[in-house]
């Protein structure tokens, strides 16, 4: 949503409310995450298979580096919030271009997050059944 400068809505408000729900966003990849290995360290010891087993550990890996970048993103969404609070700006066209550049590359970094994590979720529920059905 763009707002524009006759909004009644601060902008430097409207901006600190994004990135708090793309923080809690990120938060709740990051617990999806942690369900995601805790169900894979219940299967892997019944995974004879070494295909099946090497898909186990880039599911691992996998997960390693979402919650790194998971940590990543919310140090930086840290650090944007403390530079727009610093501007307290009204208006839109009176907010730093850098901070409305970065509020920007944001929205689409968490919109692609979210686009990753539901095809990795996809991809790793299918490698379950798979497994399930390789043990009957």
């Amino acid at each position: 949503m763009i707002l524009n400068s006759t909004s009644s809505c601060n902008i430097t408000k409207q901006f600190l409310y994004e990135i708090g729900a793309w923080v809690r966003q990120i938060e709740f990849f990051a617990q999806e995450i942690f369900h995601m290995k805790n169900r894979l360290s219940e299967v892997i010891d019944h995974i004879q298979d070494r295909e099946q087993l090497a898909l186990a550990e880039h599911y691992q890996s996998q997960f390693i580096i979402k919650d790194d970048l998971f940590d990543h993103m919310k140090y930086e969404l840290r650090s944007h919030t403390s530079r727009c609070k610093d501007g307290k700006s009204t208006e839109l066209k009176s907010v730093a271009p850098e901070i409305v550049k970065a509020q920007n590359n944001f929205r689409e970094q968490v919109k692609l997050m979210e686009e990753e994590l539901m095809v990795l979720n996809k991809d790793y529920n299918t490698y379950l059944v798979n497994i399930a059905f390789c043990k009957n």
